[in-house]
């Protein structure tokens, strides 16, 4: 699914969300409703690969941010795979990075 820049689709086992392009305010709800989704259909840990991010806004943060919180909630854990150096740009320069699980790759559960 595109929300704007940005594509969204799940891995094979549909435990992986898979970013692509541009996570601006455009994409904004569309991000909340992947995540959302990832988080309640229980998949453990949550897995969201964000190699293909282009630009990662305050916007998409927030929802990162609402996601983290989401999951414990959900008896997941939300984690972030193979950031892009734009992504990672991002969540350091708004001094966050420390607060979310970071894997190099996915590995889904088999």
């Amino acid at each position: 699914m595109a929300d704007g820049n940005a594509n969204f689709k799940r891995s094979a086992r549909d435990s992986v969300l898979i970013v692509r392009g541009d996570l601006d305010a455009a994409a904004r709800a569309g991000f909340r409703r992947e995540l959302r989704a990832l988080i309640n259909e229980g998949h453990v840990p949550a897995l969201v690969d964000l190699r293909l991010v282009t630009l990662l806004s305050s916007a998409c943060v927030a929802e990162l941010i609402a996601a983290r919180r989401l999951a414990p909630l959900r008896g997941a854990e939300l984690v972030i795979v193979s950031p892009s150096e734009s992504c990672c740009r991002t969540l350091e320069l708004l001094g966050i990075v420390h607060r979310f699980a970071i894997r190099a790759r996915a590995t889904p559960p088999q």
